[in-house]
This record gives C-alpha cells, structure tokens and sequence, in this order.
C-alpha cells in the first residue's frame, strides 16, 4: 500500500515539473494532495 502512494506522489511531482501554467489553484490542489499521501504513508509506518 505505501508502494503504491510513493509511486503516486512521484508521477503527481514529476507531471508538477512537467507543468508550465501559472494557475496557482492546481499548484495548490497538487501540493495539498502530495501533503495528504504523505501523511498516510507515516500513519502506514507503524504497522510495516
């Protein structure tokens, strides 16, 4: 399961990179999405 959201937060990063336009509404969306995944993966931690 943390597999599967690292590799989510990576594709989502790299299409960030990707992204030329100034719409600071999806940077925003994007960056509280990449925020959420990682919060899950540490309340993943305790139970590897």
């Amino acid at each position: 399961m943390i597999n599967g959201t690292v590799m989510g937060i990576n594709k989502l990063t790299k299409h960030m990179h990707e992204y030329n336009g100034s719409d600071q509404e999806i940077t925003s969306l994007a960056n509280k999405v990449i925020s959420f995944e990682e919060g899950c993966i540490e309340e993943l931690k305790p139970f590897l």
